[in-house]
């Protein structure tokens, strides 16, 4: 049965204001012997405070939330761990969801989140238009909120993530630098409000643009939202015999996807065609061949974005503000010199 700290209290003959001040971290307050005997009592007791009690006093949870689409993929983790090593520091507990990138269910977290009255929120949101409407709402209420990996366009809500475009250009430059000319890009998901997916074509026209070579957009394809065994707009390509020696994928999973694509068809990598992921997920390691890949910086950007969250909670008028961490080209056996 929970002990009160009343009958803690009345128990060691002392006041509750006594007890209270040693629980509540005040134990300077009431004098060493006092301190022992309200110590050994709490522990005798196995005592917990009550976390909403002292939530109500302090106007504080010392609990945030953090929302990604799904820690299956290994970036996610990587930023969860940083998050949880910084929160932890600063004396914040996490709580975590996943979004699985349906917005109906982001905005369902975020209204129990806010319930359970957390201190401020840091989301990995989905890539989709239809969340703005939330997201503007937690802006509305002040509440403490930073944006990680993928930026909502239109929202005065800060974003901590890579240089997206830069990303995109170190993948391409290194294609280009091997001798490749006609270098597929596989997109992000054909929707506008992907802002990370467009940067990313942004670098890949950029690096083409710079070497001489007019981008063709008939060797831009979309990827889809969810894995599959086969890109239908790679195998397309592959259907009409588009010609091309090398391809950047959007992120990672895409990439596998394009290796299983060309393995079907005899296709040799990088023999005959080069590839270049982004995520640099440990999967990566494991392929055959290794996958080259471009970093993205997950730690970086959850203990920034958890050093950000802290201050806002801490300081109202504290200005949050975007960051794009560099990327990192991580070069594997899936690349290679083109052969003239």
């Amino acid at each position: 049965m929970t002990v009160t700290l009343q009958e803690i209290s009345k128990e060691l003959g002392l006041s509750r204001a006594a007890v209270s001040h040693v629980v509540n971290g005040r134990a300077h307050e009431v004098s060493s012997q006092t301190r022992e005997r309200i110590l050994e009592a709490l522990q005798r007791h196995d005592y917990q405070p009550n976390a909403l009690v002292r939530s109500l006093q302090q106007k504080k949870t010392h609990v945030i939330s953090v929302i990604v689409p799904s820690i299956s993929i290994s970036f996610y983790p990587d930023m969860i761990n940083a998050i949880e090593r910084e929160a932890q520091r600063m004396g914040y507990q996490c709580f975590l969801a996943q979004s699985h990138s349906i917005d109906a269910l982001q905005d369902k977290i975020i209204s129990t989140m806010r319930e359970y009255r957390v201190d401020g929120i840091l989301i990995c949101p989905s890539c989709s238009s239809d969340q703005k409407e939330m997201l503007y709402r937690l802006w509305q209420h002040k509440t403490p909120v930073v944006l990680m990996d993928n930026p909502v366009e239109g929202l005065p809500l800060p974003c901590i993530r890579i240089d997206d475009e830069r990303a995109g250009y170190l993948a391409t430059k290194h294609l280009l630098d091997l001798g490749h000319r006609r270098i597929v890009h596989i997109r992000g998901i054909e929707d506008e409000a992907v802002v990370n997916a467009n940067a990313r074509l942004r670098g890949y026209r950029q690096a083409l643009s710079e070497a001489g070579i007019e981008p063709d957009d008939s060797l831009v394809v979309h990827g889809h939202r969810l894995p599959s065994t086969t890109l239908p707009s790679l195998e397309e390509l592959l259907d009409q015999q588009v010609p091309f020696t090398a391809i950047f994928a959007y992120n990672d999973t895409y990439a596998i996807e394009a290796m299983r694509s060309l393995r079907r068809r005899g296709i040799q990598m990088p023999q005959e065609v080069s590839l270049v992921g982004c995520g640099n997920l440990a999967i990566g390691k494991l392929l055959d061949p290794t996958l080259t890949s471009i970093h993205q910086q997950p730690q970086q950007i959850g203990y920034e974005a958890m050093r950000q969250l802290n201050q806002r909670i801490n300081d109202t008028e504290f200005v949050l503000a975007s960051k794009l961490m560099e990327p990192e080209l991580i070069i594997r056996q899936s690349t290679m010199r083109r052969e003239s």
